[in-house]
């Protein structure tokens, strides 16, 4: 694992004392600066949570699938299974959901949503691997911050689970967006995939290295390397301290 997790003791007072950071192998500070949101990041587990994730998945895919949107109206039983970790972000103003997706991971032998439709390469399937589903963020501008929140959120979430690679499915247009976050092809010459827990429509099968993420990324001066590797965000810290405890 390229990032190790350390604590260091804050020189202030509040009620954060123990500020999570992250530091290279080598020992290198990586944050260097903190920013809050201006919303929430959690572990969604309640009714009240869950409400708030179902209706932003149907507002988010019945935009383009309209009978998808509504099966998604009511939470899915892998919703409740523990195994898995629904992620939230609501505004702190009004607890309006700006964004959500679910993790699955095979730490417990358990095949990820997309292995009911395809089989993998052996030297994914022998690796620990997460899969994010029900990606759903708030439509316009205002959906950018919470959109790179959750991506961060995801690695942070991996990182700390010690999973090897993170795979999703994404359709067109939508994989130029995790091109430009590095993941590659699984399948590069294959054609889009329909997976019917994405409404039948195709999807490519994408991939990335978590421990490869820091250093490429400082490699090829990534637009969001300062905002994943030198920014702290106390929402994120809290969330990993939640998913620990829990």
């Amino acid at each position: 694992m390229y990032l190790e997790k350390q604590s260091k003791a804050s020189n202030d007072n509040t009620a954060d004392s123990d500020i999570a950071q992250f530091q290279r192998v080598d020992g290198k500070e990586l944050l260097s600066s903190a920013e809050n949101f201006p919303f929430r990041i959690v572990h969604a587990l309640d009714v009240e949570d869950l409400s708030l994730v179902t209706q932003l998945r149907q507002k988010s895919y019945g935009r383009h699938l309209p009978e998808f949107g509504k099966y998604l109206a009511t939470p899915e039983e892998d919703d409740f299974d523990p195994e898995n970790i629904v992620l939230l972000i609501t505004a702190k103003l009004n607890d309006m959901p700006l964004a959500t997706m679910r993790i699955h991971t095979n730490k417990n032998k358990k095949p990820l949503p997309l292995e009911h439709t395809i089989a993998l390469p052996d030297s994914l399937r022998k690796s620990m691997l997460a899969e994010a589903v029900r990606f759903s963020v708030i439509n316009g501008a205002e959906g950018r911050l919470p959109r790179d929140a959750l991506f961060k959120a995801f690695y942070l979430t991996c990182s700390m689970l010690k999973i090897e690679w993170m795979v999703i499915c994404a359709r067109k247009p939508l994989q130029k967006l995790y091109y430009g976050l590095t993941f590659e092809d699984i399948f590069p010459d294959n054609e889009p995939i329909p997976f019917p827990h994405i409404g039948d429509i195709p999807h490519r099968v994408l991939k990335v290295r978590v421990g490869d993420v820091e250093k490429n990324w400082n490699a090829m001066n990534h637009p969001l390397y300062n905002f994943f590797f030198e920014t702290r965000h106390p929402e994120l810290d809290r969330l990993l301290e939640d998913l620990r405890l829990s």
